[in-house]
């Protein structure tokens, strides 16, 4: 019953949220930079009340970044989304499916987030032209650079093809890390909050959301990771936020 009130209460905030983005769309065509100012706003409005309304209870590490800036992080839930929007308002590069999601996907789609088909690897040429995009716009945009969820929370290998736009605009990468916890219970951690094959987006918000709350550390690394190559660049960036996670439970 709590996480279907949640969600109900949720449904509300986003209608909310986004009459505000409206005005962002309204004027966009005289003032981008407006525009991106009322989404920015917005989303980091919606995402804070998604994360209070959930239970998520959020505490931050070091000194988020100003735009623009190139941001990696690791990935354990879908709620890492909101965990990193409530700070700073960007742009997500995230899978296809993402937009057609209830709810979650119109958010995405109203948000500027860039969808991808990780099973067209064509694709990536697209994806890594509107990230460059974005940057040049003065935008901050995160990528989850292991490409999926980690099933177990232990870090994964970093994939390099969508940090091809940061060497290519020779910008320094920020690194992020996000870790969950349940201190009343160690072990719900790993049974709700990690988002296991086979578990549909649906089933998983219900998971999170049936709990009585969970605790949320995101970690803005110090510095950022310069490379000649996004080969090398990847290694790097896995190093620097394998230095700073923890595995959530």
């Amino acid at each position: 019953m709590r996480a279907y009130l949640r969600f109900g209460a949720i449904l509300m905030w986003v209608f909310v949220t986004f009459s505000y983005r409206v005005l962002g769309l309204l004027v966009s065509p005289v003032s981008k930079r407006a525009d991106h100012f009322f989404r920015r706003t917005a989303f980091r409005a919606c995402a804070k009340g998604v994360l209070a309304i959930t239970g998520i209870r959020l505490t931050v590490e070091g000194l988020p970044p100003q735009a623009p800036f190139f941001l990696v992080s690791n990935h354990v839930s879908f709620f890492d989304v909101f965990i990193i929007a409530s700070e700073l308002g960007c742009v997500f590069v995230s899978k296809a499916e993402l937009g057609k999601w209830p709810v979650f996907g119109f958010i995405a789609r109203n948000m500027s987030t860039i969808l991808i088909d990780r099973a067209d690897f064509r694709d990536t040429h697209r994806v890594n032209a509107e990230i460059t995009g974005v940057m040049n716009e003065g935008l901050g945009v995160v990528v989850f650079a292991e490409g999926t969820v980690s099933q177990t929370g232990e870090l994964m290998p970093f994939k390099p093809a969508l940090l091809q736009p940061a060497i290519e605009l020779r910008m320094p990468v920020l690194y992020a890390s996000i870790h969950y916890a349940t201190p009343y219970r160690k072990e719900a951690a790993g049974e709700s909050i990690l988002w296991r094959d086979g578990v549909s987006f649906i089933r998983h918000f219900l998971n999170i959301a049936a709990l009585p709350y969970c605790e949320a550390t995101l970690v803005f690394g110090e510095g950022s990771v310069e490379a000649d190559d996004r080969k090398q660049l990847a290694v790097s960036l896995h190093r620097a936020v394998k230095s700073q996670h923890r595995i959530t439970g």
